[in-house]
Protein backbone atom coordinates (compact mmCIF):
# COMPACT_ATOMS: atom_id res chain seq x y z
CA UNK A 1 0.00 0.00 0.00
CA UNK A 2 1.26 3.25 -1.07
CA UNK A 3 1.57 5.90 1.84
CA UNK A 4 -0.17 9.02 1.65
CA UNK A 5 1.22 12.14 1.92
CA UNK A 6 -0.45 14.82 3.84
CA UNK A 7 -0.44 18.32 2.46
CA UNK A 8 0.89 21.02 4.44
CA UNK A 9 -2.01 24.01 3.96
CA UNK A 10 -0.08 26.60 5.74
CA UNK A 11 3.08 26.28 3.30
CA UNK A 12 0.53 26.23 0.20
CA UNK A 13 -0.97 29.04 1.54
CA UNK A 14 1.90 30.90 2.36
CA UNK A 15 3.08 30.23 -1.34
CA UNK A 16 3.33 32.96 -3.85
CA UNK A 17 1.43 32.57 -7.01
CA UNK A 18 4.21 31.07 -9.14
CA UNK A 19 5.45 28.79 -6.24
CA UNK A 20 1.65 26.95 -6.20
CA UNK A 21 1.31 23.95 -8.36
CA UNK A 22 -1.95 24.03 -9.78
CA UNK A 23 -1.32 19.92 -10.61
CA UNK A 24 -0.50 19.10 -6.94
CA UNK A 25 -2.70 17.03 -4.67
CA UNK A 26 -2.93 20.21 -2.04
CA UNK A 27 -6.34 22.02 -2.09
CA UNK A 28 -5.40 25.24 -3.51
CA UNK A 29 -7.81 28.49 -4.08
CA UNK A 30 -8.82 27.52 -7.52
CA UNK A 31 -10.12 23.83 -5.88
CA UNK A 32 -11.92 25.48 -3.18
CA UNK A 33 -15.92 26.47 -3.21
CA UNK A 34 -14.90 29.68 -2.96
CA UNK A 35 -13.10 29.94 -6.11
CA UNK A 36 -15.68 27.49 -8.33
CA UNK A 37 -18.77 29.68 -7.10
CA UNK A 38 -16.60 32.67 -7.93
CA UNK A 39 -15.88 31.41 -11.57
CA UNK A 40 -19.34 30.60 -12.26
CA UNK A 41 -20.33 33.97 -10.95
CA UNK A 42 -18.31 35.50 -13.74
CA UNK A 43 -18.75 33.50 -16.15
CA UNK A 44 -22.56 34.95 -15.99
CA UNK A 45 -21.35 38.24 -15.79
CA UNK A 46 -19.17 37.67 -18.95
CA UNK A 47 -22.36 35.74 -20.56
CA UNK A 48 -24.30 38.75 -19.70
CA UNK A 49 -21.84 41.90 -21.20
CA UNK A 50 -21.22 43.05 -17.71
CA UNK A 51 -17.61 42.37 -17.62
CA UNK A 52 -14.94 41.57 -20.29
CA UNK A 53 -12.22 40.04 -18.27
CA UNK A 54 -12.84 36.43 -17.27
CA UNK A 55 -9.70 36.51 -14.59
CA UNK A 56 -9.71 39.49 -13.26
CA UNK A 57 -13.03 39.12 -12.15
CA UNK A 58 -12.12 35.46 -10.46
CA UNK A 59 -8.70 36.79 -9.43
CA UNK A 60 -10.86 39.48 -7.48
CA UNK A 61 -13.37 37.31 -6.01
CA UNK A 62 -10.64 35.05 -5.01
CA UNK A 63 -8.94 37.79 -3.07
CA UNK A 64 -11.61 39.00 -1.23
CA UNK A 65 -13.41 35.83 -0.07
CA UNK A 66 -10.98 33.88 1.54
CA UNK A 67 -8.68 34.30 4.75
CA UNK A 68 -5.61 34.07 5.31
CA UNK A 69 -3.18 34.63 2.34
CA UNK A 70 -4.61 34.80 -0.82
CA UNK A 71 -3.79 33.32 -4.49
CA UNK A 72 -1.87 36.10 -5.13
CA UNK A 73 -0.33 36.37 -1.75
CA UNK A 74 -1.80 39.51 -0.64
CA UNK A 75 -2.98 39.48 3.00
CA UNK A 76 -6.96 39.23 2.55
CA UNK A 77 -9.32 42.62 3.46
CA UNK A 78 -11.23 40.38 6.01
CA UNK A 79 -8.08 39.34 7.89
CA UNK A 80 -7.12 43.08 7.38
CA UNK A 81 -10.69 44.31 9.37
CA UNK A 82 -10.41 42.21 12.07
CA UNK A 83 -6.95 43.31 12.78
CA UNK A 84 -8.53 47.01 13.09
CA UNK A 85 -11.02 45.85 14.88
CA UNK A 86 -8.76 44.53 17.28
CA UNK A 87 -6.74 47.23 17.44
CA UNK A 88 -10.08 49.95 18.22
CA UNK A 89 -11.34 47.54 20.76
CA UNK A 90 -7.28 47.65 22.39
CA UNK A 91 -7.30 51.20 22.53
CA UNK A 92 -10.92 51.47 23.90
CA UNK A 93 -10.08 49.02 26.66
CA UNK A 94 -7.16 50.90 27.09
CA UNK A 95 -9.06 54.43 27.50
CA UNK A 96 -11.24 52.32 29.71
CA UNK A 97 -8.38 51.75 32.20
CA UNK A 98 -7.52 54.94 31.81
CA UNK A 99 -10.43 56.54 33.48
CA UNK A 100 -11.04 53.87 36.29
CA UNK A 101 -7.58 54.35 37.11
CA UNK A 102 -8.14 58.25 37.29
CA UNK A 103 -11.53 57.37 39.06
CA UNK A 104 -9.94 55.70 41.45
CA UNK A 105 -6.72 57.77 42.58
CA UNK A 106 -9.12 60.39 43.21
CA UNK A 107 -11.30 58.11 45.35
CA UNK A 108 -7.85 57.16 47.09
CA UNK A 109 -7.09 60.88 47.78
CA UNK A 110 -11.02 60.73 49.08
CA UNK A 111 -9.98 57.89 51.43
CA UNK A 112 -6.11 57.72 52.51
CA UNK A 113 -5.52 60.74 54.16
CA UNK A 114 -2.39 59.34 55.75
CA UNK A 115 -0.67 58.59 52.41
CA UNK A 116 2.38 60.02 51.16
CA UNK A 117 1.36 63.36 49.20
CA UNK A 118 2.88 64.17 45.82
CA UNK A 119 5.28 66.87 44.70
CA UNK A 120 2.57 68.69 43.67
CA UNK A 121 0.47 68.65 46.72
CA UNK A 122 3.06 69.68 48.97
CA UNK A 123 4.36 72.81 46.85
CA UNK A 124 0.00 73.73 46.59
CA UNK A 125 0.01 72.95 50.69
CA UNK A 126 3.38 74.93 51.60
CA UNK A 127 1.99 77.41 48.26
CA UNK A 128 -1.00 78.14 50.74
CA UNK A 129 0.23 77.91 53.97
CA UNK A 130 2.84 80.92 52.85
CA UNK A 131 -0.48 82.91 51.57
CA UNK A 132 -2.15 82.13 54.66
CA UNK A 133 0.57 83.74 56.64
CA UNK A 134 1.02 86.67 54.18
CA UNK A 135 -2.56 87.45 54.87
CA UNK A 136 -2.19 87.16 58.95
CA UNK A 137 0.54 89.46 58.41
CA UNK A 138 -1.10 91.71 56.59
CA UNK A 139 -4.41 92.12 59.04
CA UNK A 140 -1.97 92.19 61.80
CA UNK A 141 0.13 95.47 60.10
CA UNK A 142 -3.23 97.12 59.31
CA UNK A 143 -4.54 96.50 63.01
CA UNK A 144 -1.02 98.09 64.26
CA UNK A 145 -1.54 100.99 62.25
CA UNK A 146 -4.91 101.28 63.31
CA UNK A 147 -3.93 101.47 67.07
CA UNK A 148 -1.06 104.03 66.47
CA UNK A 149 -3.87 106.14 64.34
CA UNK A 150 -6.10 105.81 67.57
CA UNK A 151 -3.27 106.46 69.97
CA UNK A 152 -2.56 109.63 67.96
CA UNK A 153 -5.87 111.18 67.67
CA UNK A 154 -6.15 110.42 71.55
CA UNK A 155 -2.63 112.34 72.45
CA UNK A 156 -3.94 115.07 70.06
CA UNK A 157 -7.13 115.76 71.81
CA UNK A 158 -5.34 115.60 75.44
Amino acid sequence: MAKTVKSNKRADRRAMPEDINLDSPAKTDRDSGKAIVAEAIAKMKVREGDHDDLDDIIAQKTTLSGGGVTKRGHKSSKQKLRRKQAMERAFENQEQLAHKTETSKIRFKKINKNRKATWEETNEKLEAEKRHKMKDAREKAERERAKNAFALLDESEA
